[in-house]
């Protein structure tokens, strides 16, 4: 679904990324791991239409994307889970959900949608009049998960999903990306707690520095020494 090939970019005069590839294939869940610095969120921002790549291509579904702006990079069916959440604080939980909506054809159910993210995340049914401003980290990270899905997307791409976040809710939001991937939603993940991604990932990518390091399945880099050692704590 989602093939990046030698891709160079950074912001301005300073390169990020040194030609790294990597693809994620339909209905799997792809991880994208490695130190703070290593290039996670610039690939992200390159495959969204944030980053103008200095060279390679990214190409989503047969389609080369290299340079589309960000709305239509989202129109072809990719929605983002940001670093940070970027919501709309001073909105209400329904109105954000609404926001996320606002891609879909017109001849889409969104009250459909809204009640398959409400069975999702229940606190976001509960909250839907109350600011977004005032909800809890957890639940201000399920709503960015719930507006991304409002899009019915083909490729969810997520930005560190559990920073700063309790360990009972992270472990409430990867159920439910265990749950996404049973229904056959293609993911890419970036996540710094490394041994969590990869217990969710069919496979992953190790980024250090700009560049691809190690790549396998998700058994395989769980047995490599020099992984386990550096990046999984075990």
């Amino acid at each position: 679904m989602l093939q990046v090939r030698e891709l160079h970019a950074g912001y301005g005069k300073v390169r990020v990324l040194w030609g790294i590839s990597l693809e994620v294939r339909r209905g799997e869940i792809v991880s994208l791991l490695g130190p703070n610095g290593a290039g996670k969120t610039t690939t992200l921002k390159a495959i969204m239409g944030l980053v103008k790549p200095a060279s390679g291509d990214i190409v989503f579904d047969g389609k080369r994307i290299n340079g589309l702006p960000p709305h239509r990079v989202a129109r072809l069916g990719i929605s983002s889970v940001p670093e940070g959440r970027e919501l709309f604080p001073h909105m209400t939980v329904y109105e954000n959900l609404m926001m996320g909506a606002d891609l879909l054809p017109k001849n889409y159910d969104v009250q459909q949608i809204l009640e398959e993210v409400y069975s999702l995340f229940p606190i976001l049914k509960e909250r839907k009049n109350q600011q977004a401003g005032t909800l809890s980290g957890g639940q201000q990270q399920m709503l960015a998960i719930g507006r991304a899905l409002m899009s019915k997307p083909r490729l969810l791409v997520l930005d560190e999903p559990s920073t700063g976040l309790a360990p009972n809710i992270v472990a409430q939001i990867f159920r439910v990306l265990e749950q996404l991937r049973e229904e056959e939603l293609t993911m890419l993940l970036v996540e710094q707690n490394a041994l969590m991604a990869l217990e969710v990932s069919d496979r992953a990518y190790l980024l250090e520095t700009g560049r691809i390091a190690a790549e396998g399945k998700r058994e395989e880099l769980m047995a490599d020494e020099r992984i386990r050692a550096t990046y999984l704590g075990i």
